[in-house]
Parts: C-alpha cells; structure tokens; sequence
C-alpha cells in the first residue's frame, strides 16, 4: 500500500501556518501586490490555485488547461518540487502601474533558492501531517465498527485490520489461522461489499463519507 494512499495534497487548508509565514516574508522583504500559489499534485493529477491578497485569502480553485501566459514584467516565479509528489510555483504579482524594477529583481533572485527549500518542506510537513491523521483514523481498533456497520463480517473486519497494518496476505493467514486461499476468499467478498476492486481502492473506500465521519480537512 504506497504512502500516496494516505497523503492529500498540500497548501489547501484553511490554516496553512508556514505558507501563511512564507507569503508574509516574501511581502515584508519584495512589497507584491499579491502572491500567487500554483500546485500540481501528481498522484491525484490535480492542479489548483491559490491567491494571498492583503486582506483576504482565496480558497483552491482547480485549473484545466496549460498554464496561463504571465508579464515577465508584473511577476516574479520561484518553482519548488517535492518528491515525485508536487510541482509548484509560487508568484509575486505586481499590478500594471509599477512593475518590478531592475533594482528588486537581484534581490528576488537571491531570495529565489531559500524560497524553494521552505515551500518544499511546508509542503512535506503539510503531506506528513495529514498522512498522520489518516493514519490515525485508520487505526484497526478504530476502523473495524464501521466496518461492521457496513455490513462485513468480523472475521472480514479483522482481514481489513491486517491490511491496514500492512499485512500480506500469507501473514493474514498466519495470523488468523487460516489458509492464504481463505483470505483471498474474504478480500473477495470484501471487495464486494465496498465496491471496490484493490487494496488501495479499499483505503479510498474508508474515506468515503458512508463509511468514515470526516473531521476538519488537512
């Protein structure tokens, strides 16, 4: 089961503390008229939009399409990468009335590398600290009444137990006592019963709000 299973994509919280920082240091330092956060989250093949204003902060508004064209007089890009995980830029906006100068951009492009390793490791922290509540909610003890309440056996709810602690199918069968073709035969009726054709389906199942009461969004 791939750690992507478990991680959302970063910076589209309603309180991204260390985005918040990074956006307030880049304006005390540079004085954008507006900052601009593209992220292209390569697991869910999802690309969004954010934008910091000084009064007010846009939600994540998905994009469609290439990239828009930009004035290379009115915006200033850093790019960061994380993993295989995230591409994404970070721009500094200026309105038409006064574009960025030949005196600011030296001293954009000496910010430029530091800017790259904070959005990087914002957007790790961001991923890690919603893999760790997934993974909490996920917990076996946790899961199995809902399990239940969906109409799974409790030997098929242990079976789901095991594959949330990342169990194979020959140490279910250790496990539980009973043969490897007996856990194959729950995962079938398993499937069945969520609707679901993986084991990675089957994780993206739990999160289905029929299945697991969803808290606040990472």
């Amino acid at each position: 089961m791939g750690d992507f299973l478990l991680q959302l994509p970063p910076f589209r919280g309603p309180r991204d503390e260390a985005l918040t920082r990074i956006v307030e240091t880049v304006r005390s330092i540079l004085d954008p008229d507006a900052v601009e956060i593209e992220v292209h989250f390569r697991p869910h093949g999802l690309r969004y939009r954010r934008r910091f204003l000084p009064h007010r902060v846009s939600a994540a508004r998905p994009l469609h399409g290439p990239s828009r064209p930009h004035d290379p007089a009115r915006r200033l890009e850093v790019r960061f990468r994380c993993a295989d995980l995230v591409d994404g830029s970070l721009g500094l906006l200026r309105r038409a009335h006064r574009p960025w100068t030949t005196a600011e951009r030296p001293r954009f492009e000496l910010l430029a590398p530091f800017l790259a390793h904070l959005l990087e490791l914002a957007a790790q922290c961001d991923m890690d600290r919603c893999a760790r509540r997934r993974l909490a909610a996920l917990a076996p003890d946790g899961v199995r009444p809902r399990l239940t309440a969906a109409g799974l056996s409790e030997r098929e709810a242990e079976v789901v137990s095991a594959i949330l602690r990342g169990l194979r199918n020959a140490e279910i069968a250790r496990e539980l006592f009973i043969t490897e073709w007996t856990v194959k035969d729950h995962l079938k009726h398993i499937f069945q019963k969520l609707g679901v054709r993986s084991r990675g389906a089957l994780v993206r199942a739990l999160w289905d709000e029929t299945l697991v009461s969803r808290g606040a969004p990472c």
